[in-house]
């Protein structure tokens, strides 16, 4: 049975797959006597096989047709076949011009199973056929982004050196009150301030001297025991209250100068 060849090694359908394409498998009987095939698939509704059963005479060919139906959808590229196909071979040495092979086949295999030759044929799919449209994907448009719109800068010139003013000169007694040291400007000051507090105290007017009292009349006396009574002197609180009011007014005095003293002394101590 080494006399039979089955070929291809592979069958090959192109894409696109969703539509119906045809390849052949080609059995070769180069023996003296003829022989008998069947032919088995994995995948019955997407293949239609023409014939599934022959007899081949001896030093003839016969070629299989193998319809495929197309899939439901395109499938993705790259995407591999797991179907196969089974082609078994056996010799058929007796007349069967009038029996079909599944007649005849449960006997020869019972007889030539020893002889029998098989051969697995895997089914591949070319997508080197694909139409550009189908194996590559709608291009996404590319939108140029919007040129920014870009307002114009207004010039503005710039604008004349403005004048300087002139130095005012300042005079000279304000010149030279400001460059006086702090010491004798406050010094000046308190000075000032003490001048007016004297000023301010006002001059203590001397007492109204206090009114006569009314003397009551006493009885004339007899001429030779009557006495006169001696006249008080009025004069005598004004003359005491002068001198009061000199003093106190020549304390204020001192206080203030005392303390006029004692700034100075801590200002420049």
């Amino acid at each position: 049975m080494s006399q039979i060849n089955i070929t291809p090694e592979t069958l090959e359908f192109q894409a696109p797959l969703v539509k119906e394409s045809t390849d052949h498998i080609t059995i070769t009987n180069s023996s003296d006597q003829a022989i008998a095939f069947k032919v088995k698939t994995t995948a019955p509704k997407l293949y239609c096989v023409r014939p599934t059963a022959a007899f081949v005479p001896a030093g003839q060919s016969k070629d299989i047709e193998i319809v495929f139906m197309g899939l439901p959808e395109e499938p993705a590229a790259g995407t591999k076949c797991k179907d196969k196909f089974l082609v078994l071979a056996l010799p058929a040495p007796y007349d069967t011009e009038d029996k079909s092979v599944p007649d005849v086949w449960p006997g020869l295999e019972a007889e030539f199973k020893q002889e029998m030759q098989s051969k697995k044929i895997k089914v591949v799919y070319d997508y080197s056929a694909r139409a550009p449209e189908t194996i590559t994907e709608a291009p996404v448009p590319v939108t140029a982004a919007p040129e920014p719109i870009v307002a114009p800068v207004p010039v503005v010139a710039a604008p004349a050196a403005i004048p300087q003013p002139a130095a005012i000169p300042q005079p000279t007694a304000v010149k030279e009150e400001v460059e006086k040291p702090r010491e004798q400007i406050i010094t000046s000051d308190l000075v000032s301030e003490v001048k007016k507090d004297v000023q301010a105290v006002p001059e203590k007017k001397a007492a109204p001297a206090p009114a006569a009292a009314p003397v009551p009349e006493k009885k004339s006396a007899p001429a030779a025991t009557q006495k006169t009574a001696p006249v008080p002197a009025f004069d005598a609180p004004l003359a005491k209250a002068q001198p009061a009011d000199a003093a106190a007014s020549n304390s204020n005095l001192l206080l203030l100068i005392a303390i006029v003293i004692f700034l100075l002394a801590w200002l420049y101590y």
